[in-house]
């Protein structure tokens, strides 16, 4: 596999300029050798990445082609970990062709693979990536709650996140009695005012909050 670390190297280089195409090419050489010596980890790692580099060149067939086959390979290998990241990177492709159930559904999909394999930081960021979506759909409340999810693990959290974790909890100490079964886990409704349109008063600050960051579960 050492000959196609440069090949790697330059993908990833390529990657960050923005030439998308032409990182998807040396991935594809990538796998190529890693297929021929035997790596089929390493091959479903590199169709991985192709996908990711087709998803932002908006080649959306060629990358749901390589995703499909790398996470294929990595359900036959029984790697748990890698097929949540692929599923994830799925999720963010469906999202991106505006197919928002088939997301909405991978996504959580996604979520329960990481939490099976111990991946808590993938995991906040797919809930994140979850609650995005939501919020742009101005579905509110599930919104809020995929993003408290992203937030449930205080001991890693940054101030930043801290202090929209609080806001998100804003009057829930009177709230404490009712709970809400969604995306397959318990949590406390938060107990947010609403304002004369009925949209919870909070929903500008979250946005602003939520969209700081981007979902990339890659080894990009």
């Amino acid at each position: 596999m050492g000959d196609v670390i440069p090949v790697q190297d330059q993908a990833m280089e390529l990657y960050r300029a923005g030439r998308f195409e032409e990182a998807a090419g040396h991935w594809q050489q990538v796998y190529q050798a890693s297929l021929a010596g035997g790596d089929l980890a390493a091959a479903a790692r590199a169709l991985n990445d192709q996908g990711v580099c087709w998803r932002q060149a908006a080649r959306f067939d060629e990358a749901e082609q390589a995703l499909s086959e790398a996470r294929a390979i990595f359900q036959k290998l029984g790697d748990v970990c890698g097929e949540a990241q692929v599923v994830g990177n799925l999720a963010a492709l469906y999202e991106s062709r505006h197919k928002d159930a088939r997301a909405i559904d991978l996504y959580r999909e996604a979520i329960a693979l990481l939490d099976r394999c111990g991946e808590p930081t993938l995991s906040r960021e797919t809930w994140m990536a979850l609650g995005r979506l939501r919020l742009r759909r101005r579905e509110w409340w599930p919104a809020f709650a995929a993003y408290e999810m992203s937030l449930s693990d205080t001991a890693q959290l940054t101030v930043a996140q801290r202090a929209l974790r609080g806001l998100l909890r804003v009057g829930g100490a009177g709230d404490r009695g009712r709970r809400r079964l969604i995306y397959g886990a318990t949590f406390t409704r938060p107990t947010i005012t609403r304002s004369s349109t009925g949209r919870p008063a909070a929903s500008r600050t979250l946005r602003r909050r939520m969209v700081a960051s981007r979902y990339q579960p890659t080894s990009i």
